[in-house]
């Protein structure tokens, strides 16, 4: 017997995290942490979906911690990033 497959209600969670397109990475970041989540949902102004924004997708836009060691700089260089 094969086990049940996963429902989405199973992995996300509600309410839906989501952030405006125009908002910067460390803005999401920020918003992930404060939320406890990992994925945030891209919206328009206008509240039509154009993507969602992993916790992944943060880590590869920010400089390596053995490039940069120093959080702050690279909270910085995080902050530059749309």
């Amino acid at each position: 017997m094969s086990s049940p497959k996963p429902t989405v209600r199973s992995i996300m969670s509600a309410p839906v995290q989501t952030i405006v397109r125009t908002a910067g990475a460390l803005a999401a970041s920020e918003q992930m942490t404060a939320k406890g989540v990992r994925h945030l949902v891209v919206i328009e102004a206008n509240g039509r979906v154009v993507g969602v924004l992993s916790d992944r997708d943060l880590r590869s836009a920010q400089p390596s911690v053995f490039l940069v060691p120093d959080a702050a700089m690279r909270k910085k260089a995080l902050g530059m990033v749309r």
